[in-house]
């Protein structure tokens, strides 16, 4: 049996809502050539019921017996998977259809890749849409500042086995954590100027679960990890690139909690 072009790996907990719209827009991708890796961290729900009903062999599903969090539920999955090309996919968002196409066609054109990332749409709690900006990859800037938004990366099995993988204290900024591991071995990163997922934002989900000062916590903790100082808010905004990010990065929000 040939090995997928794409693994797509998706970490669930109690998503019974959310799970069977987020698996259809990975059944709908116009690129057909995956395998989705579901890894349930300890539902309490119907979300197991929901993903057995899919009779769809390229749909791999894992029950984990004791709650580890998203970080160590997907470095389970990316171990699992078969295919060099590793999708990282939240089971509460929307991936739009031509997400893998796009994603597959970049690795294609530029070999030297090891990791791609886009913008990506917010569906707000009061059903706004917000577009959540990147821009260029810029190493200086990802020192300082998170721009990558972790439902819209993909990169190369190979580059996440070379690292230490998911930190798997942490149940936020576990992304930031890799992002700057593979900045410490070249690894080479590129933009898709286009979103490609829809991300909710509901009740559940994990950035309003967690209190912001245990967030805070968590990015002191990945910036003593890689000997870094929280960078100074008029330095970081001459790197900025895209006027939307800046305004973004500008935010009372956002500086109390990345430069203050």
């Amino acid at each position: 049996m040939n090995k997928p072009s794409i693994s797509i790996i998706m970490p669930a907990k109690n998503r019974e809502i959310e799970i069977k719209d987020t698996i259809n827009s990975i059944i709908n991708q116009t690129f057909k050539d995956w395998e989705l890796i579901v890894i349930d961290d300890h539902s309490t729900d119907k979300t197991a019921e929901i993903i057995k009903n899919y009779k769809n062999p390229k749909i791999k599903y894992y029950y984990l017996l004791n709650g580890t969090g998203p970080g160590a539920a997907r470095d389970f999955g990316i171990k699992k998977a078969q295919a060099e090309i590793i999708v990282l996919a939240d089971s509460d968002d929307i991936n739009y259809p031509y997400r893998l196409e796009k994603t597959y066609q970049t690795f294609k054109k530029n070999p030297e890749i090891n990791m791609v990332y886009s913008p990506i749409e917010r569906l707000e709690i009061n059903g706004q849409k917000t577009l959540r900006p990147s821009q260029e990859f810029d190493p200086e800037l990802l020192w300082c500042y998170n721009y990558i938004s972790q439902p819209t990366v993909s990169f190369k099995k190979q580059a996440y086995l070379q690292v230490d993988g998911y930190d798997f204290a942490l149940r936020t900024s576990e992304d930031y954590d890799l992002w700057l591991q593979f900045l410490e071995k070249n690894c080479k990163f590129k933009l898709i100027n286009e979103p490609l997922v829809s991300q909710k934002i509901h009740e559940k989900s994990t950035l309003l679960q967690t209190e912001l000062l245990k967030r805070k916590k968590n990015l002191a903790y990945v910036r003593k990890k890689h000997s870094l100082k929280t960078p100074d808010f008029e330095n970081v905004k001459k790197l900025v690139q895209n006027k939307d990010l800046l305004e973004l990065i500008s935010a009372p929000g956002a500086i109390d909690f990345w430069f203050k």
